[in-house]
């Protein structure tokens, strides 16, 4: 089993659109949703490879539940650390000319019993 963490992951939202043109109102022609953060990469990466992975992660609101349902699809166990702030929201427009432009959002401050028992939860997992 290969553990992950991944201290402030992400729900990446990706647009495609024809271009962009600042000011004025894109369509979307198509978008998507997937769980973001370097570790969440890795476990995503290992579980595509066939192997057993878990991703310990503080996870938040609404995004956080979908984060962690979205990685329970693919495959991956979720150790999640739950946090009183939300898990952020990065979105990504991709041009159909292949000019990504991405906005990563803040993440959410933990407090330190949050960072303890993320943590104390790595420390477990890694037994």
């Amino acid at each position: 089993m290969i553990v992950t963490v991944t201290p402030n992951p992400s729900l990446d939202r990706t647009y495609e659109v024809p271009a962009l043109d600042r000011g004025e109102v894109v369509r979307a022609t198509g978008e998507r949703m997937d769980p973001g953060g370097k570790g969440v990469n890795v476990s995503r990466a290992v579980a595509a490879a066939g192997r057993r992975t878990v991703a310990v992660l503080p996870l938040g609101g609404a995004p956080g539940a979908l984060v962690a349902e979205l990685l329970a699809a693919q495959g991956i166990e979720v150790a999640a650390v739950p946090v009183a702030g939300t898990t952020r929201s990065n979105i990504a427009l991709a041009e159909a000319d292949g000019v990504l432009t991405k906005i990563n959002a803040p993440g959410p401050r933990l407090a330190p019993e949050e960072r303890e028992l993320l943590l104390r939860t790595v420390r477990e997992r890694a037994r």
